[in-house]
């Protein structure tokens, strides 16, 4: 599969994502930190530099996702709750408000990531 078809997977996958009742932003970056595919209006480079500060400053964090050792990490702010993931070779950063628990979305953001395996 060349790159083109695989910005394409992304971009499809990034939709489904945010369809999802409750996902409020859905934005896909490499582990170095480049935007790839994003269904969101939030600023890309802010949210991938978000992706690369909890790599940079947490390589535990990023090693244990990165060997699937951990499946997901949850941020929770001020005003919203992050979940990144990984799907393949990249990152997957969910916004959720904060009324939304993000541990309850594990099953379905799941479920969509396997369908774009």
């Amino acid at each position: 599969m060349n790159q083109e078809d695989e910005i394409k997977i992304l971009e499809r996958l990034a939709k489904a994502l945010k369809r999802v009742n409750g996902i409020q932003k859905a934005l896909i970056c490499s582990r170095e930190g480049e935007v790839l595919s994003q269904d969101t209006n939030a600023d890309p480079a802010q949210e991938s530099a978000l992706v690369a500060s909890v790599k940079l400053h947490a390589d535990v964090l990023g090693g244990l996702l990165n060997s699937g050792q951990v499946k997901q990490v949850i941020l929770t702010g001020e005003k919203r709750r992050v979940m990144i993931v990984t799907h393949k070779k990249n990152y997957v950063v969910l916004s959720f408000s904060l009324q939304t628990s993000a541990e309850s979305m594990t099953p379905v953001v799941q479920m969509t990531l396997r369908r774009y395996r």
